[in-house]
């Protein structure tokens, strides 16, 4: 007879009745959160697109579910789009559109504080002006001092806010430059 040499650690062995597989609703479920990021990614516009790392046949079957206008063809397409998203795993579509909605709330942010400080230099509080020489000391004040007056008299006037939009527009420049120069230091 021959000699079986002990196989140790049998015990330890999960038996295969015991190890549990996702349940069919839990599948389903997890088709239907990949079908949902197909169809966000279908809704994205071209730029923010392409700058989602995707492999070709994704990118594909996403240009084409834009052209679909049938409606079973467009439910098949997201359950293709859905499939192929399984296939190749959502974790790195998912960072990407999370650095897409970070850069967005960015913008929004950014709009926001430029919004404030346009009110507040309307409503003549000086230490406005501080905020923004310290955050921008090579901005031209004498620029801004004008088009802050003319903003003011068409307020006066009820004329469309034409010098307030470029007032806007030169804060933001000087904003955004500002922030350009930050991350390259």
């Amino acid at each position: 007879m021959r000699d079986v040499p002990e196989f140790g650690g049998l015990e330890e062995l999960t038996p295969l009745n015991e190890i549990e597989d996702p349940s069919r609703s839990q599948l389903k479920r997890e088709a239907e959160a990949m079908q949902k990021l197909g169809e966000r990614l279908i809704k994205l516009d071209a730029a923010k697109l392409s700058k989602i790392n995707m492999p070709e046949e994704l990118e594909e079957a996403i240009l084409l579910a834009r052209k679909i206008n049938a409606n079973g063809g467009i439910r098949r397409q997201r359950q293709l789009i859905g499939k192929i998203i399984r296939k190749i795993g959502a974790d790195q579509i998912i960072y990407d559109l999370a650095k897409l909605d970070a850069g967005h709330f960015d913008n929004v942010r950014e709009q926001h504080t430029l919004e404030n400080w346009i009110t507040a230099l309307q409503n003549n509080d000086n230490t406005v002006f501080d905020q923004i020489k310290e955050f921008m000391p090579t901005m031209d004040l004498q620029l801004i001092r004008q088009l802050l007056r003319n903003s003011q008299k068409e307020l006066a006037q009820n004329k469309p806010p034409k010098s307030k939009r470029a007032l806007f527009r030169y804060l933001r420049e000087c904003y955004q430059w500002k922030d350009n120069e930050n991350q390259t230091t």
